[in-house]
């Protein structure tokens, strides 16, 4: 098995099994929990903005809007997504660890687990910083982070099927390395080429989990106050406080 680097192959088939829909619905209740904030942003820089769902839905809503990811085939295929609503955003290639400080914004954001591609502490306390110079005083932090019991849990079924129709078939297979403190998962994808042909390609993904507790001091060692830590539904979006790390989903408001 010859594996791609993460996001590559997959960015072809990513929004044909449905993920946009998370990015739209996340991007929602971030701008919901703001405004019940009195909070209304006017600029936002989406981080692992992927295929551009959230950040094309931040622009709908009014915001300028700028994303951020490192697989240039994820941005090509975000600038394709942006044409066709008819909006306008920016999409560049970058590390979210690595922030062009000379524009400030409003709103940052990370949404889908993004942060759990981080490879250690130090990573992440670093794109902690790197948000902290890049928001506007009094700007938002919003970010979602898979939790270490799920990785240890859930994510640790073996086999799951993503995507079946008559042009695509997709798996993922997951599993919890003790050893990494980590979760690697293989998605192994077959797209039709012709009536005859197949294409296969197999991508390895790793995420790492924080228990909440040191994220949350991380966040105020960096100068942040945290507004608000709720666990996340994914089959439903919705918000429960407080946060458990067994809600499998945290989402973290920030301010600067």
């Amino acid at each position: 098995m010859r594996l791609v680097p993460p996001y590559s192959a997959y960015a072809g088939i990513y929004d044909d099994i449905g993920q946009r829909a998370f990015g739209e619905r996340m991007a929602a209740v971030i701008l919901q929990e703001l405004m019940a904030r009195g909070k209304t942003p006017h600029s936002v820089l989406d981080l692992g903005c992927g295929t551009g769902s959230a950040t094309v839905a931040f622009a709908r809503a009014g915001l300028v809007a700028t994303g951020i990811d490192r697989a240039p085939q994820m941005l090509d295929r975000a600038r394709e997504n942006a044409a066709a609503a008819q909006v306008a955003a920016t999409f560049t290639a970058g590390d979210m660890t690595e922030l062009d400080h000379s524009i400030r914004f409003e709103l940052v954001t990370c949404i889908y687990d993004a942060v759990n591609y981080l490879e250690d502490d130090d990573a992440l306390r670093q794109l902690f910083r790197e948000v902290f110079r890049s928001l506007e005083p009094g700007g938002s932090f919003a970010f979602d982070m898979n939790t270490r019991h799920r990785l240890n849990s859930s994510w640790e079924q073996g086999l799951m099927l993503a995507g079946d129709s008559d042009d695509l078939f997709v798996t993922y297979r997951s599993w919890f390395d003790s050893a990494l403190d980590a979760s690697p998962l293989i998605i192994t994808a077959f797209v039709r080429e012709s009536e005859s042909c197949w294409r296969r390609f197999d991508e390895e993904h790793v995420e790492r989990a924080w228990p909440i507790e040191h994220v949350v001091a991380w966040l105020e060692q960096t100068g942040f106050r945290v507004d608000q830590v709720s666990g996340y539904i994914d089959s439903t979006g919705d918000l429960v406080r407080p946060a458990r790390e067994d809600h499998g989903r945290v989402l973290f408001l920030a301010s600067r």
